[in-house]
Parts: C-alpha cells; structure tokens; sequence
C-alpha cells in the first residue's frame, strides 16, 4: 500500500478493474494488493523483462490459428470492435477496412434464437456479405443468454418462504414445481398465474435472483469501464446458462451457426467477459464452451475463449484444471490496463505457462494466445477511468498495443473501439473509438462517413505501412540511446520480413522523463507518497521520494494518486545494427560497393521526416517521437 496508494486506493482499484467484481470472482483483497503493486513497479521499469516468446524467430501469422486466411500478412490480425451487422452510415464497412482487416462482433443469441428452437441468421448473412466486400475477416462472440432456456434457481431460494421473500411482488410457481421471480419484458407487471418457463420467450428471467452488488462510489478513484453495458442489454447472468438443458441447448445453437457459416473463415469466441460481465461460475462456462467447441470442432471452425476481462488468473487456472482448453482453438483475452502496452509481456508469459501446464495433449499445451479486445478511453474529466488518456495517447497505445502484440507473437489483436458510442466527451465509456459520432459530413470524392480521431489515422498509417509484410521479429538488441539513464529494456526495435527479402522497421520507447507538476496529465503522475501522506509531508524536501512531488487536493475526482511526481514520454534516439544481408538499394550510377542502406522515415500519423541511412558498419540512427513509433521502410 505505501508503493502505490491508501489501503482503500488499492481496494477500490481491484474491485473497479475493467468488468471485475469482487463478489463476483475469487480474488482476495491480498491479491489485489500484490496486482496493484506489481502494476506499479511494472511501470517504474523495474520488470520491463523482454519475454523468451519475444526474442524468438516468428512463423507466419497464418500458422499461428488455424483457419486464417492462407497468404495471411502481420497486419491481417489487426482489428477492431463493432455493433452493427448493416452500415449504421454509408461508406462506414470501406472507412473500416483501410484500418482494420478484422471485425469482432457480438454474435447475440437471444436474437438469433428468438423464437425457441430455431434460428436466423439473416441479419449476420447480411454482416458477413459486407465484410467479404471489403476484405474484412468476421471475429463473432458467441454471447449472452437467451431467456428460452432459464437457469438453475438460487441455492439461497430452493424454498417457497425464501423464494416469496426475495421475490416480493414477482413471485411465481412454474410448472416445473420450481418457484421463481417472473418479470414480463416491460418490467412494469409481474407475470401472473402457472407458466412453463423453459418455453416461454417472453419472461425477462424466471429464477430467484440474488441481490444486485452495491453501486461503485463515484468518488472512487479508479472507476472501471463496463464495456457494452449500453450496447448489449442482455448481460450473461440476465438469463443465465448454468443449467443441463440450457448448456445443450448452447451446444446446439453453436452447431447451427457453425453449419451455416462453414468454410466462410470466421473466427467464432465463446461469450464475452463472463468473469466480469456476472458472477459466471467457471465450471459453468467451462460446460459451456466444451458444448459449443465440439460442435465448432465438427465443423472445422475456429473457435477461440474464454474471453476474460484482464487477466483473471485464479478464473483462468480454475476453467483450465476443467479442461476448457479442450474447446478451443486459441486462448482469448482481454488485456485491458491503466498502464502503457507494453506492461504486458509478463502477462502473455505467465499465461503461456498456465496453458502449457493445464493442456492435456501437444496441441492444447501450444495453444496460441489472441488479444480478444483492449483499448483506451479519451474521455475527459469527470471520467476517472484508470485507462483513461487524451486523444494524442491513444492513438500511441493503439498503435504501441498492436506492434507488442506482434512482438509477443499474438496473431490477432483487436482494438476496442471502432467508433465512438456518443458526443458527450466525458463520458467514459463513449470515447474508446477510432472515429468521432460527428454530424455526417457532406457527401465529396473525399469525404469519409466519419471524422478520424488521431487513433484512426495511426491505425491507418501502421496498416498501410507495415500490416502487409508476412513476418516480424526477433526484436533487435540497441546499442545505444540518447539522452542517458534509458534502459535498453525501455528500447523496441521489431523488424518486419518480405519473403522478397525486403525489410522495414517499427522503432519506439516508453522512457519517461520528470516533468512539471502544472497541467501534468492524470497518466503521468505516479506514486510519490505513502500511506495516509499529508500536504506537508509530500511537498517537503525531505520527502524520501521528493523533493520534487506534487499535490493534487481533488484526486477522488481527477484520479491518480494525491502525492505525486510528473514523468511524460521523452523523445530518444536509438542506434541500432543493422541484421546481415539486409539488402542495399543500388542506383544507376553506383557501383555496388556503394550502394547505400537508406530508409524513408514515417511517423506515427503519417507524416514523413528524412530518410536515416546507415554508416559502413551498418549502424542505423533514429529519432523517435515522444512515446510514438516511427516506421522505417526502404528507400
């Protein structure tokens, strides 16, 4: 606690991280305490370790999950989320496609079973037709419930008096002789008389409930996203899927979709978030996902899970010792962090352990692993999301989040969002896209359906530049940097290989330098306090981590820590050696011991700087932006 913030900091942090709730999972107020204290250090550089899977030879990324298009390219697994299955705006799919190659998108089967027992897939039919158009790789989440098949009632109701208590005015007898709480869809009458449950589409639930969690305070200084909690009504636990009949019946659901969609090269996820979005038990979804991946299976459908939101490691080792992995074609999850991308090395290494230890056959124990969703928010205050950044950074960490991905060998990495949810910039759960629900603007040759946020435009820029080569790496060793104090492990050089032989590079760091307290963003403050800290003590030149801290008196409503200390991004040139046989580019009137090694310089947001050439000893020089990569490709 005195590394990172107060006792009830690191308590309102573990109980807000993106879709967590402590009632709702196994982690421990201790366990939260060592999260938030290796997040810390993490990002003081002092476990920026490059992982084994990151210095390796890569294969192709076609190689890497079975089912991707044959031909596959690095930029081929970079995607984003939607929530559409037809345009929502005219040219929107075309926009999409020049940034994105694949589309994740929840595959919702309440809809799509509406009508107990059959299904239609019209509105995805339509869906896949437009990104085939486009050259969009379909990603579809097999997701949340569907209310013709109700859950298991409550341990806590299995009696009429209890049941009658905790249902109020809603109570009912089904004819299954089960007593349930039965709401109609409107929520305004409670359903009336003997129903079958099972079999009525109509019930908004018909189980005993357990009471709702406690509301988050808003004061709390890390709020945590909830993602599509407007978008997706029907959260998992809505309906529930815990019993025989309701698991089967998902199982079935999974066939008929994979029936209908065979060889259309889709990737299928089982559910979404089911650690965060209910108190989902693992075993539970574990059933779930076995009785779905057998018939994707059958299929020869790629299917990938569970889909977890961050890295729920107690729910993770729990569904593996159950043998989900048996499901599963990659391991899926969401990375999301309030820290910069590359903290997430450790954790693709930590969960590679996991999955080789659990994997009960070669296949399973060599599982590749897929980046489901991750993204950051550029909502401005009062939003006090802990990955909550401005338009600027967000665009370095879509751009930062897909190169480490590549580097970690993660063939598919989808951002979170395609375009933003709404107009208001404060609200925090509307502002994680790439594009901005501006007015539409007046259609031109030029005109585009929506306005680019600076995320869009790195997006496009990495794509057009470096998405079409068919490798990347090993990373490459620095041998210097400027100015002093950069670590090496601060420095990324990742390579990208033609089967032509042509080579390009992606050059970037996260070195940070002390700044001034006055307009410091809320993501570059750290911890520079203890526990229970006063104003005089944090500001005094015998501070032991001072003597230059800063106050924030309004932290519950900024967010980060009330004692703190500024480091932003710094710029760093990097000198690095070029591999051997990098092939020269010889002019007409060179000889070829002339040739020169030269590369054009592209920035982040697709502006250009001057061309960087190497020396006779094949030492390259480059200056990278401030936390923003740079790409080299040759000339």
């Amino acid at each position: 606690p005195g590394l990172c913030g107060t006792d009830t900091e690191i308590k309102a942090f573990g109980a807000t991280m993106r879709g967590f709730r402590p009632e709702a999972t196994r982690v421990t107020v201790a366990h939260q305490t060592i999260a938030l204290s290796v997040i810390c250090l993490t990002s003081s550089g002092m476990l920026h370790q490059a992982t084994a899977a990151s210095t390796k030879a890569r294969g192709t990324v076609a190689a890497a999950v079975p089912g991707l298009p044959s031909g596959a390219t690095v930029g081929s697994g970079w995607g984003t989320n939607i929530h559409w299955t037809s345009e929502t705006r005219p040219g929107e799919a075309a926009m999409l496609a020049k940034a994105y190659k694949v589309a994740r998108m929840d595959f919702t089967w309440g809809k799509i079973e509406s009508k107990c027992g059959e299904y239609n897939f019209s509105s995805y039919d339509t869906l896949l037709a437009t990104m085939e158009a486009h050259g969009v790789q379909p990603y579809w989440i097999l997701d949340y419930g569907n209310p013709c098949y109700p859950p298991i009632p409550d341990a806590a109701c299995k009696t009429e008096a209890s049941c009658k208590a905790a249902c109020g005015s809603t109570f009912n007898t089904c004819s299954d002789g089960v007593w349930y709480c039965c709401a109609t869809k409107d929520g305004d009458q409670p359903c009336r008389g003997t129903h079958t449950c099972s079999t009525n589409p109509h019930l908004e639930s018909c189980a005993c409930p357990t009471p709702p969690p406690p509301a988050p305070s808003p004061s709390a200084a890390f709020l945590a996203p909830r993602r599509g909690s407007s978008k997706a009504k029907a959260a998992w636990t809505d309906e529930g899927c815990n019993s025989p009949a309701c698991i089967a019946a998902f199982g079935r659901f999974a066939a008929a979709a994979a029936t209908h969609f065979q060889g259309k090269n889709i990737i299928f996820e089982c559910l979404n978030e089911p650690n965060g979005m209910g108190s989902d038990n693992s075993s539970v979804i574990t059933s779930l996902c076995l009785a779905a991946g057998e018939e994707m299976t059958k299929a020869g459908a790629v299917f990938v899970g569970p889909a977890t939101s961050g890295f729920a490691w107690d729910y993770l080792n729990a569904s593996m010792a159950d043998g989900i992995l048996g499901a599963f074609s990659a391991v899926s999850v969401h990375p999301y962090r309030g820290e910069p991308p590359e903290t997430v090395l450790d954790d693709y290494t930590r969960l590679r352990a996991m999955i080789q230890s659990h994997g009960s056959t070669p296949a399973q124990q060599t599982l590749p692993v897929v980046s489901g969703e991750w993204g950051y928010t550029s909502a401005t205050l009062p939003c006090v999301y802990s990955n909550r950044v401005n338009a600027s950074v967000q665009a370095a960490y879509l751009a930062r989040m897909w190169l480490i991905n590549t580097l970690a060998d993660i063939p598919v990495s989808i951002n979170y969002d395609w375009s933003d949810g709404g107009t208001d910039p404060t609200n925090c759960e509307d502002n994680f896209g790439s594009v901005a629900q501006s007015p539409v603007p007046t259609p031109g040759p030029n005109s585009e359906p929506f306005t680019r946020k600076p995320a869009y435009t790195a997006a496009f820029t990495l794509q057009s530049t470096l998405g079409g080569f068919e490798t990347a790496g090993p990373r490459l060793p620095v041998t210097s940097t400027s100015p002093s104090g950069v670590l090496d492990s601060e420095v990324f050089v990742l390579p990208f290989h033609k089967k032509t032989g042509e080579i390009a590079f992606a050059v970037w760091s996260n070195h940070t330098a002390e700044g001034a307290c006055a307009g410091a963003e809320v993501k570059s403050r750290t911890d520079c306090g203890y526990l229970h800290i006063s104003k005089e003590a944090c500001l005094s030149p015998a501070n032991p981590k001072g003597p230059t801290c800063c106050w924030e008196q309004n932290s519950s409503t900024v967010g980060g820590p009330q004692c703190y200390r500024v480091m932003n991004p710094a710029a760093v040139t990097v000198v690095f050696k070029l591999p051997s046989g990098t092939p020269r580019r010889q002019t007409a009137s060179q000889q070829a011991s002339e040739a020169s090694v030269c590369f054009a310089v592209t920035e982040m947001l697709g502006g250009s700087a001057e061309k960087v050439c190497a020396d006779a000893q094949g030492m390259l020089s480059v200056e990278t932006g401030a936390g923003i990569p740079v790409y080299l490709t040759q000339a």
